[in-house]
């Protein structure tokens, strides 16, 4: 294994605003990804102090060291121009630069340095009307910074000036001159049509506005505008807060301000008054939007990283961006599908691509928090690439980003069109699968009262309905990797998709509580991978999986794990099918498929059989999300107060489903914890409604000294379900609820939820 030298994964340097920008061909291409343009009032506000405050402390401390830190930028240098899209092959900077992080602030300041140059040219004009004596000495300050502050607006290709910065899939750099046609978004445009105006010298200077630049855009020019014009080149007028330009002029370098002493300006300035003095007046005001330049290109600064790892470069944003909004990996993957689309396809906008995305865009659309869309994008993308190709994808965004766009990759063709066709294949399946998620799997919760629409009129509608909110809520998220495949078939408008979905719910749900009911869960998750798994890591069931490959691959791993007969599964459940050791909505499961169409066995006490279909739905969504059947209750308490058959604790009996039950979820304990006697009492009074033989109830418990609570009682008789509690309410006080009847009433139901589970599985 090669060493990784850690010291040149990131190459890190801390420059200036103009030596960064002012790079050699350097143009930023900020990706699709990457959110619009967005800084508010409080961002602007910010930078402006920021410097103003710079300035003043240069003048009222004379600090020489005085530099303003804004943050880190993260950039990775796009060797392969491929990635540039929308592009002129041959109009190009050198130099490419994808801004991972700081789009926001480097997008201001280049924009801030472009309200400076119109600034200082206008205060230019004004002194060449007013022909001073030291014009010559006006135009040469003008052009140094002319010079230097384009280089932080502009790009130079092949002798012209572009935009610095753009955004990749709205602009792209061009040997043309149509703004309009090749910056659509807005501080591209902007920047090309100041670049036009500036070659014509202001003459037909660009007013951006709300309209042409957008609301946020032309918010913050029109703040910063006002900051300068209203403020910095007034300071000598209104004797604010930011220095004038004596004061400016006695603690500046003056070569920092104009590259030269200047002496006679100086003179000029401080001799003569800038309130009668027009030339004086703009004198001043140039000097103070000097300041500003110099302190924003000379002294602030940024701390640069550029990794040399294009996943290095993300993991990097992802631990900075502690306060901002992160990035998920289907995010970053998004461009790599909209450049082959716009490449090959005809064009992104309303494509099936876009329609696809649209899918995964609702996933998270009630995700309120970046922390719970990150959150979700983890959980979302683990699972996906389990149905994909049984892939064991780490919850990190760069492994999960990397494997988004290896599988994309992979889908290749040396025919472009069927490589296009094969790509967009895998990006419907990623769609439809966020389908599935969304509609399906975080829509059934205990609130679902009717099956999904898709199943309208489907038989086992109900059934199949009722079985995802309880994989759901047993937080069984593998059953999504194979629901998840046969949905995407019903997209696809497969054949009898809409029956094998069914069927595949039944399937996976049986699979999953035939496990639980007699294993732990260890070793589980990994069938369900060996069930898509390939050699090769590529797409195993791209034209959909098959019901008989589904059921035979569970029953092979059942059998392997010696619980596909009858006897063995009930051998396994009568020792691990507990309260303790299965998930409690397993045993809720089970307990309601053991009352679903079953009656009381008179021959056996305690006990039922199959009854003809129809006698009791216990298996639909009204009982899975009834409060009456929310409760597992203990028929033997789990602590013996010595009212109860010692022998029901040994070995843990009493945690078995022969001793549990279902009960109303607000009933009160004081029915739980009761002798049999008097428990059994309160079984008898579960819907019964003849107020005769709730009063001879009553009379009994009194001639054995048992106060009934009313309340219990009350509690009890609002029960909507009783069925599944007769056989037990067919007992009497006299009969001992003890260790052989919990055995028998334990195998009866294992035996009755066999025989019904097992067929999910054929």
């Amino acid at each position: 294994m090669a060493n990784i030298n850690i010291e040149k994964a990131f190459v890190t340097d801390n420059k200036s605003v103009y030596l960064y920008l002012s790079t050699t061909g350097q143009g930023l291409y900020i990706p699709l990804y990457q959110r619009d343009y967005s800084w508010d009032k409080d961002n602007i506000i910010q930078l402006q102090e920021d410097i103003e405050s710079g300035v003043s402390r240069i003048v009222n401390t004379q600090d020489e060291q005085e530099i303003r830190f804004l943050g880190t930028i993260i950039t990775l240098i796009e060797s392969n121009r491929d990635k540039i899209y929308p592009i002129e092959p041959q109009i190009v900077p050198s130099r490419i630069e994808v801004l991972i992080d700081g789009q926001q602030r480097l997008s201001t300041i280049i924009v801030l340095s472009t309200i400076l140059l119109k600034n200082l040219f206008e205060i230019k004009q004004k002194l060449k009307v007013l022909s001073c004596d030291f014009i010559d000495e006006i135009n040469d300050i003008y052009n140094f910074w002319e010079d230097k502050l384009m280089q932080i607006y502009t790009v130079d290709i092949r002798r012209k000036a572009k935009p610095k910065i753009i955004r990749g899939n709205r602009d792209f750099w061009t040997e043309k001159e149509e703004a309009e046609t090749a910056y659509k978004s807005a501080v591209s445009y902007y920047l090309a049509k100041f670049i036009e105006s500036h070659s014509n010298s202001f003459s037909n200077s660009f007013k951006p506005s709300s309209e042409n630049v957008g609301k946020t855009l032309y918010t913050n020019y029109h703040a910063m505008e006002k900051w300068i014009k209203d403020k910095i080149r007034k300071a000598h007028l209104i004797n604010e807060d930011f220095p004038s330009a004596i004061g400016i002029l006695d603690t500046f370098n003056k070569i920092d301000l104009w590259n030269d002493n200047r002496d006679r300006i100086v003179d000029f300035i401080k001799v003569n008054d800038y309130n009668t003095n027009k030339v004086s007046n703009y004198l001043c005001e140039y000097v103070q939007v000097l300041s500003i330049c110099h302190y924003l290109l000379e002294r602030c600064c940024f701390t640069v990283i550029q990794p040399t790892d294009e996943n290095w470069a993300f993991d990097m944003f992802q631990s900075l961006n502690a306060t901002g909004t992160p990035l998920t990996a289907i995010e970053t993957f998004k461009p790599r599908v909209v450049n082959v689309t716009e490449e090959f396809g005809n064009g992104f906008k309303n494509s099936k691509n876009e329609e696809y995305f649209e899918k995964i865009d609702k996933l998270f659309e009630d995700v309120d928090t970046a922390q719970q869309k990150n959150a979700r994008t983890k959980d979302f993308l683990t699972s996906f690439f389990v149905a994909y190709n049984g892939q064991q994808v780490s919850s990190h965004f760069s492994h999960q980003r990397k494997s988004l766009i290896d599988a994309f990759e992979d889908r290749k063709d040396v025919n472009k069109q069927i490589d296009f066709m094969k790509k967009s294949t895998f990006v419907e399946f990623l769609g439809n699968y966020a389908e599935f998620y969304k509609t399906i799997w975080l829509a059934s919760d205990k609130n679902l009262t009717t099956p999904f629409a898709l199943l309208n009129g489907k038989e086992d509608a109900d059934l199949a309905s009722m079985l995802v909110c309880f994989l759901r809520a047993s937080n069984h998220k593998m059953a999504i990797t194979v629901l998840g495949n046969f949905f995407d078939s019903i997209q696809r408008n497969r054949a009898n998709a809409i029956e094998d979905f069914v069927q595949a719910i039944k399937a996976v749900s049986a699979y999953y509580f035939l496990w639980r009911a007699s294993l732990s869960n260890a070793g589980l998750d990994v069938t369900y991978r060996d069930l898509f798994k390939t050699d090769d890591k590529s797409w195993k069931f791209e034209n959909g999986i098959t019901l008989d490959e589904l059921k035979n691959h569970l029953k092979t791993k059942l059998r392997d794990k010696q619980i596909l007969q009858k006897a063995d599964w009930i051998s396994k459940a009568k020792d691990e099918f507990k309260y303790e050791n299965a998930p409690n909505e397993v045993i809720r499961l089970g307990l309601l498929i053991a009352a679903h169409d079953t009656i009381v066995d008179k021959s056996e006490p305690g006990l039922i059989k199959i009854g003809r279909p129809g006698t009791s739905n216990y298996l639909c969504l009204s009982q899975w999300s009834s409060e009456d059947l929310f409760t597992i209750e203990h028929i033997a308490p789990q602590k013996n107060d010595n009212n109860w058959d010692e022998n029901i604790y040994e070995n843990k009996l009493f945690q078995s489903i022969g001793n549990l039950t279902l009960l109303r979820q607000t009933l009160n304990s004081s029915a739980g914890n009761k002798p049999w006697e008097e428990k059994i009492l309160y079984y008898k009074t579960v819907g019964e409604k003849d107020p005769t033989k709730i009063q001879n109830l009553k009379n009994i418990a009194e001639s054995m000294n048992i106060h009934l609570n009313e309340v219990t009682i009350s509690l009890l008789q609002g029960s909507k379900y009783s069925g599944h509690i007769e056989a037990i309410a067919e007992l009497n006080q006299t009969d001992n609820w003890n260790k052989d009847m919990v055995e028998k009433r334990r195998d009866n139901l294992l035996d009755i939820i066999w025989d019904r589970v097992s067929k999910w599985l054929n």
